[in-house]
């Protein structure tokens, strides 16, 4: 080939890349493509031409893994946030494991949505391995959304999101900036050697050390600066699995923040120093709500609170917490307001329908002596140790509203559902049905599976709930399902009209689906219909099964063989 041929093969070659990559971002409706390199790269929204503005569409492109990345000057707004998503498949970010940096790291950013909701064969389409932490909001970052993203094996943390306070950055100190909106769901973390979850400053009360002197110019003197607070934080329907050191921490978040329908399984097994292996960590300077939560084999407290007194804890299930004995750990939850003198307390900590199953030393330890009072209602604790301490104050000058809570030493028969298998459910007529207090002025007219308290049940559970919490058959859903089924919406209710199925077919062929209930009786049957290869939708009508009350298992049958099958929970 001579040299003008072989120029006019390459160009066209050039223009037939290009052209496929305005394919795929088309097909994926991006207007802006990052592609891969050999290194890192740096993807700047001010110096891409055209510029990145609000309502764009940044696609990650699945079809070659990415190293680190800098994800720098995106700015959408309320109305109009930029996406980034993956495109054609899951789109891969890797590095060295355990490195020391951020494998994604987002800088001057705001109103931003992280998704791997790109293609809807996979569960998580962006998955980040390596590195110290997995993603990074750093450098004045706010108003930020991640959802359906994998991130494992890191040095650090699965997804931090703060910015550290620097004594020569007046923009970064707590009276000059704030962030705003962090929002984490339906993510998947595990396999870190720090928190999961990274999520605000741990030094609400007496400043980062690195701010803590602060020269003044010309001066022997010194002044300290605090870090920014984070006003609304919500993390939702994640799946946090192995971490080194707490599951979820959240600090410096007194507005507006809310942890809940979460499973933290297995959390702190090799912390970096004491007192870091909790399930769920609400830091200094913390207030708002957790709830819903499945917790389970945490060496320290399931939960630890060290808050602003005006938080409130419910409807979480909390297993075997507590590996080790120290005056701190092993509890179920452990309570502290840990504020400077100064600071302005809330009216009162309050502990309402959690089920604490086996901990290691206290049901609850209880440090809240300066707070008015600390409300402890229809909680149940089995202690199975030795010994067994239920509820163990620090002075007397704790004060307690304890009352219509249930502490065992064994299991009775006829209170649980099978606590041999860990189904915690209470049974109708035990107990723990229609014993408690009523909570519906605490805002608690739900269980932990979002299931309508209609009595005032004892515990984390109300009587007829489903089997699992949401959380847990959103960890079941990853290791079981090839993702290539779904049913929506999900939860559904017995008003929902119409039920739409999506499915994925390898060939054309006659297509049925079934569901059962939680008990293997068949409840419904669709079909049989022909559907063409490929992604086909399938919408009914009202149907006899949101009669059912629980949890529902969609089949997906072709040719007499069930491809695949879909939890459903019917409210």
């Amino acid at each position: 080939m001579n040299i003008f041929k072989r120029s006019l093969f390459i160009v066209g070659l050039i223009s037939l890349l290009g052209t496929f990559k305005l394919a795929l971002a088309q097909d994926c409706g991006c207007t802006h493509m990052i592609v891969p390199s050999s290194g890192g790269i740096t993807f700047d929204g001010l110096l891409q031409k055209p510029a990145v503005k609000p309502g764009d569409v940044l696609c990650l492109d699945a079809k070659t893994s990415l190293k680190r990345i800098i994800l720098r000057n995106l700015v959408g707004t309320k109305e109009k946030p930029i996406t980034i998503k993956n495109c054609g498949g899951v789109a891969k970010f890797s590095g060295e494991v355990g490195g020391t940096y951020n494998v994604v790291l987002v800088q001057y950013s705001a109103h931003l949505k992280v998704t791997g909701t790109g293609d809807p064969r996979y569960l998580y389409g962006i998955k980040v391995e390596g590195g110290s932490n997995g993603f990074s909001f750093a450098e004045l970052c706010t108003d930020i959304e991640v959802d359906h993203v994998e991130v494992a094996n890191t040095g650090f943390s699965g997804i931090m999101a703060k910015t550290d306070p620097n004594c020569n950055d007046p923009r970064t100190w707590r009276e000059n900036f704030t962030m705003y909106n962090v929002k984490l769901h339906h993510n998947y973390i595990h396999d870190t050697e720090g928190e999961g979850f990274y999520i605000g400053n741990s030094f609400y009360v007496n400043g980062a050390p690195s701010t803590a002197k602060c020269p003044i110019a010309g001066s022997t003197e010194t002044f300290k600066k605090y870090a920014h607070i984070v006003n609304g934080v919500d993390i939702y329907r994640n799946v946090v699995i192995r971490a080194g050191c707490e599951g979820i921490q959240v600090g410096s978040a007194p507005y507006n923040c809310k942890i809940h329908d979460n499973v933290i399984d297995t959390a702190g097994i090799d912390p970096f120093a004491n007192f870091q292996s909790n399930g769920i960590q609400i830091g200094n300077g913390t207030g708002g709500m957790v709830y819903n939560n499945f917790i389970r084999f945490t060496p320290a407290n399931g939960i630890i609170c060290l808050g602003i007194g005006d938080n409130l804890i419910f409807n979480n299930l909390i297993i075997e917490s507590g590996a080790t004995d120290t005056s701190t750990g092993g509890c179920g939850i452990f309570m502290d307001e840990q504020q400077n003198p100064d600071s302005v307390l809330g009216p009162g900590m309050k502990f309402i329908n959690n089920t604490i199953i086996n901990p290691l030393t206290n049901g609850m330890l209880i440090y809240t002596n300066r707070l008015p009072l600390t409300t402890i209602h229809n909680n149940i604790v089995v202690h199975l140790k030795p010994n067994p301490v239920f509820v163990r104050k620090l002075n007397k000058d704790v004060i307690l509203d304890e009352k219509t809570n249930l502490y065992l030493t064994s299991f009775p028969i006829g209170l649980f559902e099978n606590p041999a298998k860990g189904d915690f459910r209470i049974k109708s007529g035990s107990i723990a049905a229609g014993k408690g207090t009523n909570e519906t002025a605490n805002g608690i007219t739900f269980d932990i599976n979002n299931f309508k308290r209609t009595s005032n049940d004892i515990g984390a559970f109300a009587v007829g709930t489903p089997v699992y919490p949401l959380s847990v058959l959103d960890t079941k859903i990853q290791s079981t399902l090839q993702n290539s089924f779904f049913v929506y919406p999900n939860p559904v209710s017995e008003t929902t009209e119409e039920i739409t199925m999506k499915f994925n077919m390898q060939s054309a062929g006659y297509v049925s689906v079934q569901s059962y209930d939680i008990e293997g009786k068949l409840k419904d049957t669709f079909g049989p219909q022909f559907f063409n290869a490929g992604w086909n939708e399938w919408k009914t009508s009202k149907t006899k099964s949101q009669e059912t009350k629980g949890a529902l298992v969609f089949k997906l049958i072709s040719d007499g063989v069930a491809l695949d099958s879909q939890i459903v929970i019917l409210k």
